[in-house]
C-alpha cells in the first residue's frame, strides 16, 4: 500500500532520508537544523535535556539509513573508547561509508570530533568500509539549539 502524501510516516520518511543525504554530503548545517527539527517534535520538554533522549533522537531520524545500514549501535567498542552511535553498511552497500556520531552537551560539535580522533574510534573501524564520516553532535541545553560538524576520512587517513 503507498503512502498517503498527508499521512504523518510519509513526511516523516522525506525528513529522514533528507538528513541521511545531508549528512552523506556533509552538509552540518542542514543535518543539525533537521535534527532539532525531529528533537523538538518527537522528545518530551521534560526528558529533553537528557543524553538517552538526543541518542534516541538520532536513531529515529535516521530511520531511512535501514536502507543501506544495519540498525544503530549505541556505545559501540571501539579505538580507546565507546563511540556514541556507529552505523556499519549492510554487505550489499558496502560503498556506504561507516558513520560514527560523536554527542556533545554544551561544549562543540568540534569537540565531538576531537573525541572521536583523539580516542582512535576509526582505527578500528577500519575493516568495515573505506571511507567513515565522523559527524559531532553538540546542544546547548539553554538555547535548545544542535550544531554539527561532519568530515569524512578515507582509508588512507587512518
Amino acid at each position: 500500500m503507498e503512502g498517503n502524501e498527508n499521512d504523518n510516516l510519509s513526511r516523516f520518511m522525506r525528513v529522514s532520508e533528507k538528513l541521511l543525504n545531508a549528512v552523506m554530503e556533509g552538509n552540518s548545517e542542514q543535518t543539525a537544523m533537521l535534527i532539532q527539527s525531529v528533537h523538538n517534535d518527537f522528545v518530551s520538554s521534560i526528558e529533553y535535556n537528557d543524553e538517552n533522549s538526543l541518542s534516541c533522537t538520532i536513531m529515529i531520524a535516521l530511520i531511512s539509513a535501514f536502507t543501506y545500514y544495519h540498525q544503530p549501535i549505541r556505545e559501540f567498542p571501539c579505538g580507546k573508547g565507546f563511540a556514541d552511535i556507529v552505523y556499519l553498511p549492510l554487505s550489499n552497500h558496502l560503498n556506504r561509508p561507516v558513520i560514527v556520531v560523536e554527542l556533545k552537551w554544551d561544549k562543540s560539535a568540534d569537540a565531538a570530533i576531537s573525541q572521536i580522533k583523539k580516542k582512535q574510534y576509526p582505527e578500528s573501524l577500519k575493516g568495515y568500509a573505506g571511507e567513515i564520516l565522523l559527524v559531532g553532535i553538540d546542544y546547548d541545553k539553554k538555547t535548545k539549539e544542535h550544531s554539527c560538524q561532519i568530515e569524512s576520512l578515507d582509508s588512507f587517513q587512518y
